[in-house]
């Protein structure tokens, strides 16, 4: 399997452009992976989804959180996705796994005091200050994101 891997590490690397550290997390997921199937004399063209979610279960015992599982679970997608192009295998194994539900914190809502420290903060006497004051104002009133706010013409 670590050969298929290295091919496939080559393809994200040249083909698709990925950051150095996008490879190596990939790397460090994908030979994960293969530990678990060497222990298992499970060779990729007998991966099943059946494997695939024993797999993600055992990432679950060794206490990941969702995301991380989450994160192993693209790779193998992407990996499998390869093979398959590149026909080495017949079937994606993680064609119908769904992802792990993630859960979304919710944003730190700012203090009655921080939020007159925020709106204190511009020098209303200079253009730029009464520009910002003005953008402060507009997001703390609307609920507006930050990126909503720099669009307004």
């Amino acid at each position: 399997m670590e050969t298929q891997i290295q091919s496939f590490l080559d393809h994200v690397r040249v083909e698709r452009g990925l950051a150095e550290n996008s490879v190596q997390a990939y790397r460090r997921d994908l030979l994960k992976f293969a530990g678990y199937a060497q222990k298992r004399k499970l060779p990729v063209k007998k991966v099943t989804r059946g494997e695939i979610l024993d797999f993600l279960g055992w990432l679950y015992q060794q206490k990941l959180d969702s995301r991380s599982v989450a994160r192993h679970l693209s790779a193998l997608r992407n990996f499998f996705a390869f093979l398959r192009r590149e026909e080495c295998i017949a079937e994606d194994p993680t064609r119908n796994v769904e992802s792990p539900k993630t859960w979304r914190t919710l944003p730190k809502a700012l203090s009655i005091e921080e939020v007159e420290r925020l709106l204190a903060a511009p020098n209303e006497r200079t253009p730029l200050g009464m520009r910002d004051k003005a953008m402060l104002e507009m997001l703390y009133s609307s609920g507006l994101r930050v990126s909503e706010l720099v669009g307004i013409k």
